[in-house]
């Protein structure tokens, strides 16, 4: 029996070691989180909530070809077609340098014509905040290129390694805010992006890859990355919804007594969404090893399972603590009944795995219902209630919840019917 555990911990010991990894990331995120909430005000972090919303609009400019590119090379390499593979990562490579030179020009730009004045006393503050996240925009082609070249066990290997120092670098730069408050907050988000950046480069897996466009390569990639893209940039386009009310309807510091509940949206999603990243890959690659889709389901079913429960336990455990957790953080307060509230929505976070198959089978009329469900749900919950309900806070909650709900239940059945497809 010994032996047994041990060989199968041999076996499956880097997906173990992501999964740690990711974990201890988790626990690192609700530290750092909390300290954050404790020396930045609410008024400050809506000021970075409000910016960041924006910047889903910038992955526009990829076109969906790192997309393509994660689904193509490793579905291209389980059919032992190297050549072929390696010219998706080429291809994206040279189009990713492209988009960070295209981005710096339009960033510059915009810095040139934008008023800060208008901003009053916080003009400064948006300054610096837009200078940072707007790094981060540019950073954000080349990184993405090179975390989708992780595609094997070894490699996963040196990913886990670079979320181990990641979490370490973001635990002890919490000093800056402990320190500067909101400046050290934005001096801290600077070093984890370009750090991350920095490692992901150095231990690049496919460091003998140079830019080389190819324009029949592009157009496969363009085919299907941007279906996957366009899937993608809704789905992030609809998350933002709830936040996009809220400053609609709402205040900069609705916006920040909110962002706790982001946090913790991210966190209790984060083992689910590990997995689903792990597996991925993997799928793509078996899939274009041996097309038998019905040996996905007890994979995917797993996940469900343990997306739920670990989201009735993280749910459990912030309902009962947080009344004396958030003695700490004085000054949000007042987001106490609404982070309560939001422990029911978290029970359902799952939902987001119902569009991992449905890529990797190239299943697009499932996809294309998926998200047109999911953005119906969510828009016309949220105009409902904000007529029934007053409170910005409590109407976009409770959207979550009914929008939530509904898309686990969704996503649970489209995943059953597109692996039973080949033997119902």
């Amino acid at each position: 029996m010994k032996i047994k555990l041990i060989e199968k911990f041999k076996k499956h010991k880097t997906p173990i070691y992501f999964l740690n990894s990711t974990l201890i990331s988790s626990v690192v995120g609700i530290l750092t989180g909390f300290v954050t909430y404790r020396y930045v005000t609410p008024d400050y972090m809506g000021i970075w909530v409000t910016l960041t919303t924006f910047t889903v609009y910038a992955t526009f400019f990829r076109l969906g070809i790192p997309n393509g590119m994660n689904r193509e090379l490793p579905y291209y390499l389980g059919k032992n077609e190297t050549v072929k593979a390696y010219k998706f990562a080429e291809t994206t490579l040279a189009y990713s340098l492209f988009i960070t030179g295209l981005l710096s020009i339009l960033i510059i730009g915009c810095f040139v014509y934008f008023n800060f004045n208008k901003y009053g006393l916080y003009a400064t503050d948006y300054k610096q905040a837009m200078f940072v996240i707007a790094l981060t925009v540019v950073f954000e082609p080349y990184s993405t290129y090179l975390s989708g070249t992780f595609s094997t066990s070894d490699n996963f290997k040196k990913l886990s390694d670079i979320q181990m120092i990641m979490s370490l670098i973001q635990l002890s730069s919490m000093a800056f805010v402990i320190l500067w408050g909101f400046q050290g907050y934005i001096l801290r988000a600077l070093i984890i992006s370009s750090t991350n950046l920095l490692l992901l480069h150095v231990w690049r897996p496919l460091s003998f890859i140079k830019p080389k466009f190819s324009f029949s390569i592009f157009k496969n990639l363009f085919f299907v990355g941007s279906i996957i893209f366009l899937v993608s940039y809704a789905f992030s386009f609809i998350e933002t919804l709830p936040r996009l009310y809220i400053i609609n309807y709402g205040t900069a510091k609705n916006l920040g007594l909110f962002s706790p509940i982001i946090m913790l949206f991210g966190i209790i999603t984060l083992i689910p969404n590990t997995l689903t990243n792990y597996l991925y890959p993997k799928f793509s690659k078996s899939f274009g090893a041996n097309s038998d889709r019905s040996v996905f389901w007890k994979q995917m079913r797993l996940i469900y399972i343990l997306s739920f429960v670990i989201a009735i336990i993280g749910s459990l455990f912030l309902y009962f603590l947080i009344d004396y957790i958030i003695l700490l953080f004085p000054k949000y307060i007042e987001a106490l009944p609404y982070i309560k509230l939001a422990c029911l929505p978290i029970l359902f976070v799952g939902y987001k795995l119902g569009n991992v198959l449905c890529v990797v089978f190239k299943e697009w009329k499932w996809l294309s219902s998926y998200i047109i469900i999911y953005f119906i749900l969510q828009f016309t919950t949220l105009y409902i209630i904000g007529k029934i309900i007053g409170d910005s806070l409590k109407t976009v909650i409770i959207s979550l919840l009914i929008t939530y709900i509904f898309m686990f239940i969704y996503s649970y059945f489209i995943t059953y019917k597109i692996t039973h497809k080949n033997i119902m």
